[in-house]
Formats: structure tokens, C-alpha cells, sequence
């Protein structure tokens, strides 16, 4: 199969992804689609980590196992406060300077998600491999260079691609795996 032709299609991809600029409210949004889609901000019954006892849970895509304070003070925060501090939980510790520099709105999107639903190294790190560069897991300047410098249709479609060969190689149910894989088709819909 030739790089970039897995689900993007030609017609109307530049205009609709490639921005001077990526924005975090557009990511968030997108990836709360998948972690929130009901807008309901309780935790919610979620297969713990490796190495973590249950019982876990999620809140909006917030692991208890790996975040249980942030968790905890989300829950017993008023309604009407909680969207506001989720939002503000995935800006402060998912979301960084160079996300709002990458020139592919989508793009951006489907790395910020797949950094919440799979974590910030092995997101970055595919994303690394995918474009040939250092694979450290930090998203930095040489990362963001090597964004901008590939062909917007292909770069997302190639990540998407490269987020499902990373799901088929990891343990879950075919529900899990049917879900994830739709999760990461998404962004060339």
C-alpha cells in the first residue's frame, strides 16, 4: 500500500486540516468525542494499568490508577465546575508549546488523543518513528520540524496507520480493538 493512501481521501483534506497553527479547544473537543462522549464528567468503571490493583476508573479519559488525586478532586468538585477542570487538566499536562505548532489541525488531533488513550511517550514515539526521526518521546523542535515538513495528507494518514499496527500488537478485547482502531480511522474520515 502506498504512504498515505489507508483512509484520506484527496478532495477536500487541505482545506479542512492544514491550519498556520494547531489549538488545543479544537484537539480537547476532539478527543473528549472518544473519552466523553455523553459530556457526563463521573468517574466511570476502566480496566486498571499494568502494575495497578483495582478497582479503576476513568473521568473523561483521567485514569484513577495513574491520576487519583486529580480524579478525586474532580468528583467531589460541583458539577458545573468539573468540565472546566478536566479541560484545564489535559492543557496543563498534555498539551504543550509545540502541539500549537504543528501546521495540521488533525494531525494534532490524533496525537494529542492517542497521547490520552495510549500515553504522552508511546504517542510521540510513534509519531517519531513514523516521520524518521530520534525516538526520545518528547515532542520538541526536531519533531515539530519534521511535521510541518511532510505532506499533510500523508503524515496523517500514515500516524493513523501507525496507531493501528501499535493496537493490533497490544492485549484487549476485540471490542477494545475494534474501538481503538475506529478511534484512529477517524481522523481521515
Amino acid at each position: 500500500m502506498e504512504a498515505g493512501s489507508l483512509c484520506c481521501a484527496e478532495s477536500t483534506f487541505l482545506a479542512a486540516f492544514v491550519n498556520p497553527m494547531a489549538d488545543f479547544g479544537t484537539a480537547y473537543d476532539w478527543a473528549m468525542q472518544f473519552e466523553n462522549p455523553q459530556g457526563i464528567y463521573t468517574p466511570v468503571p476502566d480496566k486498571c494499568p499494568d502494575g495497578h490493583k483495582g478497582p479503576c476508573f476513568a473521568l473523561s479519559g483521567i485514569s484513577s490508577a495513574v491520576w487519583p488525586i486529580t480524579v478525586t478532586e474532580i468528583s467531589v468538585a460541583p458539577e458545573d465546575q468539573r468540565p472546566k477542570m478536566v479541560e484545564n487538566f489535559y492543557l496543563e499536562n498534555y498539551w504543550n508549546k509545540w502541539f500549537q505548532q504543528f501546521n495540521v489541525q488533525m494531525l494534532a488531533n490524533s496525537v494529542f488523543d492517542m497521547k490520552i488513550n495510549a500515553g504522552p511517550s508511546v504517542a510521540v514515539q510513534l509519531l517519531q518513528r513514523m516521520l524518521g526521526v530520534k525516538q526520545d518521546g518528547l515532542l520538541g523542535p526536531v519533531t515539530v520540524t519534521a511535521v510541518n515538513r511532510a505532506n499533510p495528507k500523508n503524515v496523517v494518514s500514515d500516524y493513523a496507520h501507525a496507531r493501528c499496527l501499535y493496537y493490533i500488537g497490544i492485549d484487549g478485547t476485540p471490542q477494545d480493538h475494534e474501538s481503538w482502531t475506529r478511534r484512529a480511522l477517524a481522523t481521515c474520515a
